[in-house]
């Protein structure tokens, strides 16, 4: 089969022993069912907990692929891992996209997969912006997680949602 799968969430999550369990099946499953790619972005809590379950799987399954999908100026591994990647993949179109790079490089692992596997909370709120020039706007409209969700949803992939 031979399939790919994408990881997106929020920045900020509880790691629960219930998400975490969750998780960890999902991903036999899925490679059990044939997926052989694992496509990770970056700066979230949920990146790092599926980066962490797909590696321990990967001791198992040693035809897993790990892909980092990165802006050009993030190429590097996991803080403390002796583990690398298998392949690391720089996003030429988020170069031009400045403060929207992530945005950009979310739809491309979006359009490079068959699954998505999110950890979306409609309600979630991002930080506070720092030191914006609008006083009255303090947070972002929408989160990166929520616009890729609507670009994934619309784009037909088959969407599975851990929050």
């Amino acid at each position: 089969m031979n399939a790919t799968v994408c990881f997106i969430g929020h920045r900020k999550i509880a790691v629960t022993a219930a998400l975490t369990a969750t998780l960890t099946t999902l991903v036999q499953e899925l490679v059990a069912a044939g997926v052989v790619n694992f496509i990770f972005g970056s700066h979230s809590q949920f990146d790092d907990l599926c980066y962490e379950i797909v590696s321990k799987q990967r001791r198992q399954s040693p035809q897993i692929q790990r892909v980092h999908y990165c802006t050009a100026y993030e190429n590097y591994t996991k803080a403390g891992s002796n583990t690398l990647y298998e392949q690391e993949i720089d996003c030429a179109a988020a170069l031009t996209a400045g403060k929207n790079a992530y945005v950009v490089r979310n739809q491309v692992m979006i359009d490079h997969s068959d699954i998505c596997v999110f950890y979306y909370d409609q309600n979630y709120l991002p930080p506070p912006r720092k030191n914006h020039k609008r006083a009255l706007v303090t947070h972002q409209p929408h989160s990166g997680t929520a616009v890729a969700w609507q670009y994934a949803k619309a784009r037909h992939k088959h969407l599975i949602n851990l929050f």
